[in-house]
């Protein structure tokens, strides 16, 4: 009886949480997120204000955008599961500089559609890598880790989007998505702070 009741018992976890890379983590999560809402907000009124279209081609680049999004997601899981969890979040953010600079200097929509997509790839790449990811660097607190990397993925860009729309107000939508350019090498540089999990 007594090996069986044992036999029950969950053992006890030898593994550490790693706050400090859980932290840096935490910094990627926020960018990712005012970059994602950011994005989402205005791509759509932008193409509209740029090219002199109707609602129909705005409305196209953000369906574009988020559309590709969901299959992006999809292929960042792919590549975390074949490459590691770092490679594919690090892939992401690369995509989305340059993406974010064509969908800002597009001479047509056609192209601001393409940029749209592959930002959209660049941008959903790494959100449920990240997830698993700090759910790796806590084991002791998967409850704690998933909160805050999902919590703050939906929350902090969405806290920070009324600030690109008083950007926008008096400068025009091409300075408030032009100050999202900082946000994907600064992601970038501080997922060379996060740890690999063997």
């Amino acid at each position: 009886r007594a090996a069986r009741a044992a036999a029950r018992e969950p053992a006890a976890s030898t593994a550490v949480d790693d706050w400090r890379s859980f932290g840096w983590l935490t910094g990627v999560v926020i960018l990712r997120s005012v970059l994602y809402f950011g994005i989402s907000s205005l791509p759509a009124l932008f193409v509209i204000d740029r090219f002199d279209v109707d609602q129909v081609i705005g409305s196209a680049a953000l369906v574009t955008f988020l559309a590709v999004g969901a299959v992006g997601t999809l292929i960042g899981g792919w590549l975390a599961d074949r490459y590691g969890r770092l490679p594919a979040i690090r892939l992401g953010y690369p995509l989305a500089l340059p993406a974010l600079v064509l969908l800002l200097v597009a001479p047509g929509w056609p192209l601001a559609i393409a940029a749209a997509a592959l930002l959209a790839l660049g941008v959903h790449l790494p959100f449920s890598v990240q997830t698993t990811l700090g759910q790796e660097y806590l084991p002791n607190r998967i409850g704690t880790a998933s909160v805050v990397t999902i919590g703050l993925a939906v929350s902090a860009g969405g806290a920070v989007a009324p600030l690109l729309g008083l950007l926008a107000d008096p400068y025009g939508l091409p300075w408030a998505l032009g100050s999202l350019l900082a946000l994907p090498p600064l992601a970038l540089v501080l997922t060379f702070r996060l740890k690999t999990i063997a």
